[in-house]
């Protein structure tokens, strides 16, 4: 059993900032029944080799100038999607909004390659499934043409993407796309997320520690110089130049998801209470112009006030995952989904983990215009966050391996998860 006090120590971070309470968002009069219109989002590696073909072939008529010609002056109609986040990136991050904003904007881009194939939905990449060795997943970082490709090489013309799908890209301003990682890179695992998924009190506590770990994807694809600059997913703003971008951000929303769906009390709550005195779902999606209250509800079946879709959208768990999603099955132990814990009682040791650099933060903030010292503020407190949730899982599963010495590893987890949902009065 988990101590009572232990989710708490991270929990009152936030509860000092509590202003006003959260608002909840009702079904609108204009909502519609998704039973036969549901927008189902796996994982990229679920999709059979015919969906991962039609995914890439709608990408590549979007990224077409003749097929999909931009409505915002530049190169094509993916390009414009790339702008319009450059163009509100200020606007959408370090606040309440990233979430709601990112939703919809995902909904958008989705709506767009329905156009081209309506059997198409976006799919999305489980960074925590295999967080400590990413790279070890080909489907993603391979340069096959149905992967995402690796990294960018010197060529005459810079610095450029030559393999994998999105080899030879162009971005819009005439550069080429670029990414730019260490052999070293990993990311936050599930067993950080399923935790924090769990225990979250409230929009503002979840949603401010999940933007760090996303933080943490966008800096390490394009941490490393080259030639002077950063790669495209370095910067927010450039980051929706490349289609891992829209991969990692259906993770996000996935997880959000989620959040949403493990405790009803909460699935459609919004607040701006971390971030500002007040908030509404009333509040206006920058460039959207709609309400947070019209995508609020990922399932909920409410029809866009300008009439352009409805949000009928469920994410299927990972197949990898385990009977409760999420948990690395404890066969993969010799492959790239190995469990990770402290390295005892029968666990694998962690790496620590990577925090977003002083200098990432600076430039990011410069990108955006916005208060750099209020932007490493909520980044540290959530990297403490996600560091106090990763210390007590595994003090936890010690415990737990320790006192049944026959027992697996995804038993072990399972136990810690459940004694977690009982302190976090979800059982």
């Amino acid at each position: 059993m988990v101590d009572a006090h232990l989710p708490l120590a991270w929990f009152l971070i936030y509860t000092s900032l509590l202003v006003m309470g959260p608002q909840r968002v009702t079904a609108e009069a204009n909502s519609v029944t998704c039973a036969n219109s549901t927008v189902l989002r796996q994982e990229w590696r679920d999709l059979s080799a015919r969906q991962k073909q039609s995914f890439l072939n709608a990408i590549k008529i979007l990224r077409n100038p003749t097929k999909s010609p931009s409505k915002r002056g530049l190169s094509n109609r993916f390009a414009d999607f790339a702008d319009i986040h450059a163009s509100v990136a200020g606007r959408v991050h370090s606040n309440a909004m990233f979430l709601v904003w990112h939703r919809e904007f995902l909904r958008r881009f989705e709506m767009e390659l329905q156009q081209v194939d309506p059997s198409v939905s976006l799919p999305y990449w489980d960074t925590g499934y295999d967080g400590a060795k990413p790279l070890a997943n080909v489907d993603i970082f391979g340069s096959k043409p149905t992967s995402m490709g690796t990294q960018a090489k010197k060529t005459k013309n810079g610095y450029c993407l030559g393999d994998g799908f999105c080899g030879g890209w162009k971005n819009a301003d005439g550069s080429c796309l670029t990414r730019a990682y260490s052999s070293s890179i990993h990311f936050r695992d599930n067993t950080v997320y399923t935790p924090l998924i769990l225990s979250s009190p409230n929009y503002d506590a979840f949603g401010s520690a999940l933007a760090s770990a996303h933080d943490m994807v966008h800096e390490q694809l394009g941490g490393t110089l080259l030639n002077g600059k950063r790669a495209d997913m370095f910067l927010l703003s450039r980051s929706a130049n490349d289609l891992l971008f829209y991969l990692h951000h259906a993770n996000v929303d996935r997880l959000f998801y989620r959040w949403q769906k493990t405790d009803s009390r909460r699935s459609d709550k919004y607040s701006k209470t971390g971030y500002s005195a007040k908030g509404s779902i009333n509040d206006i999606l920058p460039f959207w112009k709609v309400p947070v209250k019209a995508v609020l509800l990922s399932d909920g079946g409410a029809v866009l006030p300008d009439g352009t879709g409805k949000y009928c959208i469920k994410y299927a768990p990972f197949s990898k995952g385990s009977k409760k999603e999420g948990v690395p099955r404890t066969g993969q132990r010799s492959t790239v989904a190995v469990p990770i814990g402290s390295g005892k009682n029968r666990t694998i040791a962690r790496a620590p983990a990577i925090s977003v650099s002083q200098s990432w933060i600076e430039a990011n903030a410069a990108s955006m215009n916005i208060s750099t010292s209020r932007f490493e503020e909520r980044i540290r407190g959530s990297e403490f966050t996600l560091d106090s949730i990763q210390r007590q899982f595994d003090e936890k599963l010690d415990q737990v391996l320790a006192r049944n010495v026959t027992m697996d590893y995804e038993d072990a987890y399972e136990e810690v998860m459940a004694a977690w949902a009982v302190v976090s009065n979800l059982a």
